[in-house]
């Protein structure tokens, strides 16, 4: 059963990513070029029904409950997706940094010379004018290549859900909007940084049914000379008992177990884990899932308190002990969250310090000297809304802002 169809199969049969410091991850430089975007076309997303029957506050009480919508919302990622030229599921579809970037673009560029100048607000006309060209209008073009295009897209035949490209980073339709209505906000908080002071005055409002997905993949080889590492988990607190994740046996996960990614260089890459941040109507819903061996474990968390029953059998058994040990909740995935201490964390308690002051030292301090600033609720939250990858990381979302605005500001001059 590949990761396309695991994602359904957990959705049935079990009753159940981040931000801390990831591990090296060896997962190539493709990404979702204009010719990937032109086979994708505009991304879908979450059925409106699923989304509008999410109740965080029953969330917030049920352990179960948390596990068995996320199971809904990988299933819904998961539905098949046809298009003109290739197929493929309702996340890869996704937007990425680079479509991030050639979006506000368009947008920036359709506000002329004094509106760049004001900084003026993109409408929600003008966004929506600027996604619809850059998803499928441009391709309608005589400045479009259709047989270069063709040539192009060849190269993919036989290769297995290469055209989006390898993206640690992907947000859907609702994310972007949010992003791209606040850029001058941004820019602005990013140009009057002081040392290492956060964008603390950053105040983004995503509405209900936004999201972010983080990507893990994994080098492999289609002759089987690179081995994933596996981490058993079925006991959490043999896991615990150690200073970081230990794996305890490696193996080649085959075409038919796995969501694997062969790019026209005959690269082959795993995605052994991917993590789902879900806006409800206050808080965000953080789900995880990963490898391992020839299966798929998953875990949930929106808040600071263990949830899981103890009396309970199974994974949730397990995650109720580590959680009574931890005390507070837990949700860590060995491949997205590595380092010493960063199996004992719980996704809320990162995210709630993205944006802030708190640099790779900090958390490298904090995760060894004082975990409980990680996992519980420090009461001094972000207000760039717990979304890490807008403003922390090597490559933020915000820079694509930043860079674009300078290109423009010396353009116009």
């Amino acid at each position: 059963m590949n990761l396309r169809t695991i994602f359904i199969y957990l959705a049935f049969t079990l009753l159940f990513l981040s931000a801390c410091k990831p591990m090296s991850e060896e997962s190539g430089s493709t990404k979702t070029s204009r010719e990937g975007r032109a086979a994708l076309g505009t991304a879908e997303d979450f059925s409106i029904e699923l989304i509008k029957s999410l109740d965080e506050a029953s969330l917030k009480q049920s352990w179960l409950l948390q596990n068995q919508t996320a199971n809904r919302l990988w299933a819904d990622l998961n539905r098949p997706v046809k298009r003109e030229k290739a197929d493929f599921v309702v996340w890869q579809t996704w937007y990425t940094r680079e479509d991030l970037q050639r979006i506000f673009r368009r947008a920036y560029q359709q506000l002329g010379k004094e509106g760049r100048a004001e900084r003026k607000a993109l409408s929600e006309d003008l966004i929506a004018q600027s996604m619809a060209y850059h998803d499928t209008e441009q391709f309608a073009e005589e400045g479009w290549d259709g047989a270069s295009f063709d040539r192009w897209l060849s190269r993919y035949v036989g290769k297995e859900n290469a055209i989006p490209g390898l993206n640690k980073v992907l947000m859907n339709r609702e994310a972007l909007v949010v992003i791209l209505k606040n850029y001058a906000a941004i820019n602005t908080c990013l140009r009057n940084l002081e040392g290492a002071k956060p964008c603390h005055e950053l105040s983004l409002a995503f509405p209900k049914g936004a999201a972010f997905l983080k990507t893990a993949w994994r080098r492999g080889q289609i002759d089987g000379d690179f081995k994933v590492p596996y981490y058993q988990t079925d006991d959490l607190l043999a896991q615990l008992s150690g200073s970081e994740w230990r794996s305890h046996d490696s193996g080649i996960p085959l075409s038919t177990n796995a969501y694997r990614m062969e790019t026209p260089s005959h690269q082959v890459f795993h995605l052994v884990g991917i993590h789902l941040n879900t806006r409800l109507d206050t808080q965000w819903l953080y789900s995880s899932v990963w490898a391992e061996n020839n299966s798929y474990r998953a875990c949930t968390s929106m808040d600071f308190h263990g949830l899981a029953n103890p009396l309970a059998k199974g994974w949730e058994k397990s995650v109720a002990d580590a959680e009574a040990q931890l005390g507070h909740s837990w949700c860590s995935s060995p491949y997205l969250e590595g380092g010493e201490q960063n199996h004992k964390t719980n996704c809320v308690g990162c995210h709630q310090h993205a944006g802030s002051a708190w640099t790779e030292e900090s958390f490298t301090t904090a995760l060894t000297e004082n975990l409980s600033a990680l996992t519980q609720d420090a009461k001094v939250h972000s207000r760039s809304d717990q979304v890490w990858s807008l403003l922390n990381g090597p490559e933020p979302l915000s820079s694509i802002i930043y860079q674009e605005i300078d290109y423009f500001d010396v353009y116009d001059l």
